[in-house]
């Protein structure tokens, strides 16, 4: 054997016991200090060879045809044992080959009897699982050892094994096992018996794939999963996704409860043609429309339609759509996020209708309308301006805070600056008169009512629009003078 490992070389041996002839081979694991030494019975070859060996010594006393007769038996015999020789050779070669592939999968291997007494198993299986050596193991039942494995689970996997034995076939489960280095492991276990040559199950070999780590992951993926479900359900505007090929895959709560009034499972694995009892006919081209642009153009997309939500009310809303994409980059889906604009619309329609009628009455009232902004100190016009200044509205639309105050008259000019900073600082209202230069160079009197808005800090306030008022002109019993 030592000659075996050292040679890393299989090496033969024959021994007589018992009256009969065996041939012993020592197969080298690889990568250990250790050999599988396996026997065969060849005692009926060793009495041909014998037979052969004897023959020269008689053919001297048989007469010529005999030992012609005895020249053709010979040499039959003497192809048989060539022959067996090989069978027996190319036996053994499979044996080293399988007991070597055996070693080295990164899988745990085990054989028993039909008394549950292991008959072989690979270093894995030794190491990891039971954490004793192979010569231990060889010949012993599970419960015969000392492992990690508890008396009862032992006792279990003997039982089990029975049974596999009786009904034959194979089967695959899954089990936890407290391995020798302490840590309990999850293994796919897959197990199967064959037949010996009477046709009964005599062998049972199994093979335990660890797939604790895939477990772990698996387990991670559900905790993320859970919680992106748990987000998705707590951001306060529908949402939904699908893949490239337009089928839901997922939506929060508010999209299915508000929009399509149905539960997320018979949402799930539909098209919007599946849906049509909840989306309006006449809304689907839209829909799909756009998400052939999105396809097309491959970059996120923003728009406003309708939609029909749960209770019937046709509703506004700005759909903002998106790929979603995997690891690698590459687009799995598109995932789809409404917000409600039904009553902000609605709001801007008012104000914007609400600014019109202001516009049209500082207008025929002869007013300038203004709004100044002290974080961009942009001041926003609007009234009567050519009534008033001789300027277009685009034009004066671009005068800003040092525009205004050059054009109030010098003498005017400081008193005027120092009272709207004043009320700056103190955000309260203010009331001012000032002569203000028109286009052609005569100014006219102008009477400017304003407050500002400051917070608590001290700053611009609200949305940083500091300053607000109306400037209107004033009548004098003089004519204005020229610059």
């Amino acid at each position: 054997m030592n000659n075996a490992i050292l040679r890393k070389q299989p090496d033969e041996l024959e021994l007589e016991a018992g009256g009969r002839v065996y041939l012993l081979t020592c197969y080298p694991l690889p990568g250990e200090a250790s050999a599988d030494l396996y026997g065969f019975d060849i005692s009926s070859r060793k009495r041909a060879e014998e037979t052969i060996k004897a023959q020269p010594s008689r053919s001297g006393e048989l007469p010529e045809k005999g030992a012609q007769v005895s020249s053709q038996k010979d040499g039959v015999l003497l192809k048989e044992v060539v022959e067996l020789k090989e069978v027996e050779k190319a036996l053994m070669d499979k044996l080293w080959f399988l007991e070597t592939m055996i070693s080295t999968i990164p899988v745990a291997f085990f054989c028993k009897d039909r008394e549950g007494s292991y008959l072989g198993c690979n270093e894995l299986f030794a190491n990891q699982i039971l954490g004793l050596p192979k010569e231990k193991i060889l010949g012993r039942k599970l419960p015969e050892l000392e492992t990690g494995i508890s008396p009862e689970l032992a006792l279990e996997y003997q039982r089990l094994d029975i049974e596999l034995f009786e009904k034959g076939g194979q089967d695959i489960f899954e089990t936890e096992i407290m391995c020798s280095d302490g840590v309990s492991r999850t293994f796919l276990a897959t197990r199967a018996v064959f037949p010996d040559d009477a046709g009964k199950t005599a062998v049972l070999a199994g093979v335990m794939l660890d797939i604790s780590g895939f477990r772990k992951t698996e387990i991670t993926l559900r905790n993320n999963l859970s919680l992106f479900e748990t987000l998705l359900d707590a951001i306060p505007v529908p949402i939904f996704y699908k893949d490239m090929d337009g089928v839901y895959l997922g939506c929060n709560e508010l999209f299915a409860r508000k929009v399509a009034g149905i539960p997320k499972e018979k949402i799930i694995n539909r098209t919007i043609y599946e849906m049509e009892h909840n989306i309006p006919e006449d809304l689907i081209p839209i829909y799909e429309e756009y998400d052939r642009k999105l396809l097309r153009e491959g970059r996120p997309q923003s728009y406003v339609a309708k939609a029909m939500c749960a209770n019937g009310e046709l509703r506004e809303f700005q759909f903002n759509k998106s790929f979603y994409n995997d690891t690698s980059g590459k687009k799995l889906g598109i995932i789809v996020v409404m917000q409600d604009i039904t009553e902000l619309k609605q709001a801007r329609d008012i104000l914007k209708t609400s600014e019109e009628r202001y516009r049209l009455v500082a207008e025929q009232t002869g007013q300038i309308i203004f709004d100044y902004n002290m974080k961009t100190k942009v001041i926003d016009w609007a009234g009567a301006i050519p009534a008033l200044t001789g300027y277009g509205v685009e034009e004066f639309g671009k005068f800003d805070w040092e525009a205004w105050q050059e054009h109030i008259h010098p003498d005017d000019r400081e008193k005027a600056v120092k009272t709207i900073v004043d009320s700056l600082d103190r955000g309260d209202k203010y009331v001012l008169e000032y002569r203000f230069g028109r286009k052609d160079g005569t100014y006219f009197y102008a009477e400017e009512n304003g407050i500002s808005f400051i917070d608590e800090a001290g700053a611009p306030f609200p949305d940083g629009w500091s300053n607000k008022g109306h400037n209107r002109e004033q009548t004098r019993p003089e004519k204005a003078g020229k610059k």
